[in-house]
């Protein structure tokens, strides 16, 4: 077996605040610890991540000897070509893809995208020295695909970041009576922020003096905001802040201040916001799909009809009803174990030899 000395990763964009980005400068500050040379390489950067990674066909080190490269693979582009024309050893990261009926009515430029990753997977089998996925839901659809040595190799979630201190001016912001629901995703159809709006406008009957935060990246001419801006007309709703992209310290500011989060989705191939909720002991309530289940285990509170009366109701209990509230968060306490950053990264390790081995 001859061993690597190289293990660089390639990512369809490398941007602050995406989950399969931090995972991946995860994922890289280990295997230098261990004493790969790893670089970040990305067909598109922005300025926070402008000195952490490289633009991929400006990158001259992916065919030299003894070196690896670790595709992550979420939506169609041309990173995946280079990473299999390259001479590398090739491993695959699965961050599973949001099907593309999701976006159709909306954006079909992100549509297409979609399509192309979901056939780039098709294409790609038998690629591969190795695959993981961060969840079992997507290492089931590999091997439904034929895809073989496949690995689950969750998330590695950044809770040195999330134990930052947060921004001052958020949390006077944020100060007042008001109970509080979050939900942190980019506003986008598969995750759902018109259903939630609806669901919240029912709770503001019951709680009048209330705010829903939407904290994520939007564009003001996409199709989906104007939906879910829709949405606030239609129902009434007040106090509905949507956020766009925050630091890192003004999420944790949400997150400190929140007194409930709420997650719509229906496509989540891991997950990383509930487990982050989890982590500052809010409360989750989150409809019951794809990957929801595995992140959560036996925590939180899951549904499996969008009854908007019914969770207005459960809204409030989960809020008010402080027995009822401790338990979850007891729940939820327990759950948080699975995801400690030292037995991800000694399952990463195992992943990384397997790879070497392969």
């Amino acid at each position: 077996m001859s061993r690597l000395n190289a293990i660089h990763q390639m990512v369809a964009d490398l941007h602050f605040g995406d989950a399969i980005g931090n995972d991946a400068r995860r994922i890289r500050d280990a295997l230098r610890s261990w004493g790969y040379r790893s670089d970040l390489l990305a067909s598109t950067l922005d300025t926070e991540s402008a000195s952490e990674g490289a633009l991929y066909h400006s990158y001259h080190g992916l065919d030299l000897p003894g070196t690896g490269v670790i595709l992550h693979h979420s939506i169609g582009g041309r990173v995946a070509d280079a990473a299999l024309r390259s001479r590398s050893k090739r491993m695959m990261i699965y961050h599973n893809i949001t099907p593309a009926e999701f976006f159709e009515p909306y954006h079909e430029d992100m549509a297409r995208l979609i399509r192309k990753g979901r056939l780039e997977l098709l294409l790609m089998r038998g690629r591969f020295a190795l695959a993981a996925a961060d969840s079992e839901y997507n290492a089931a659809e590999l091997r439904a695909l034929h895809y073989e040595n496949v690995h689950v190799l969750p998330i590695i979630i950044a809770y040195e970041q999330l134990d930052l201190p947060a921004c001052p001016r958020a949390l006077a912001a944020l100060q007042g009576p008001e109970r509080k629901v979050v939900f942190v995703g980019r506003i986008a159809p598969n995750k759902k922020q018109d259903d939630l709006v609806r669901a919240f406008a029912c709770y503001q009957r019951i709680s009048p003096r209330s705010r829903l935060y939407l904290v994520g990246q939007y564009l003001p001419d996409e199709r989906y905001y104007h939906a879910v801006q829709q949405a606030i007309h239609d129902t009434g709703a007040i106090g509905v802040v949507l956020t766009g992209k925050v630091s890192q310290a003004e999420l944790n500011a949400y997150y400190q201040k929140a007194d409930l989060f709420v997650s719509m989705s229906e496509h989540e191939g891991f997950g990383v916001p509930l487990v982050e909720a989890m982590h500052f002991g809010i409360p989750v309530l989150a409809y019951k799909c794809t990957a929801v289940p595995e992140t959560m285990g036996d925590a939180g509170v899951l549904f499996t009809e969008k009854r908007y009366p019914e969770l207005a109701e459960m809204m409030d209990l989960l809020i008010e009803d402080q027995g009822l509230r401790e338990r979850v968060i007891a729940g939820q306490r327990r759950r948080l174990p699975a995801f400690q950053p030292a037995s991800l990264l000694a399952r990463l390790r195992e992943v990384i030899e397997e790879f070497e081995r392969a």
